[in-house]
């Protein structure tokens, strides 16, 4: 018996988490996010939700100023991709 697979039609692949690159991490004064798609807004918010920064950077490249006490932190990453605006949510570790 034998099995031939042809081309499948209809899916798509999962894009990789590679697309976002947020360094270095742990960080202790500056971040970088670097992107394949425009990076709209960054929010950085503590365990408790609240937002400590917002930065517009409106490219692909954003630098972040993250002198903040040692802990763990929520990026909460809007970007536009394809024409539609999408939430990537990273955790940083301040030290």
């Amino acid at each position: 018996d034998s099995i031939f697979v042809n081309d499948c039609v209809g899916l798509t692949e999962k894009r990789s988490r590679d697309d976002l690159l947020v360094y270095p991490n742990p960080a202790s004064k500056v971040i970088f996010i670097e992107s394949l798609n425009v990076i709209k807004k960054v929010t950085m918010t503590d365990q408790f939700g609240k937002a400590l920064l917002s930065k517009y950077p409106g490219t692909r490249n954003a630098r972040l100023d993250v002198e903040l006490e040692q802990g763990v932190y929520l990026l909460k990453i809007q970007l536009l991709k394809n024409g539609k605006t999408v939430f990537e949510n990273r955790k940083l570790m301040i030290r």
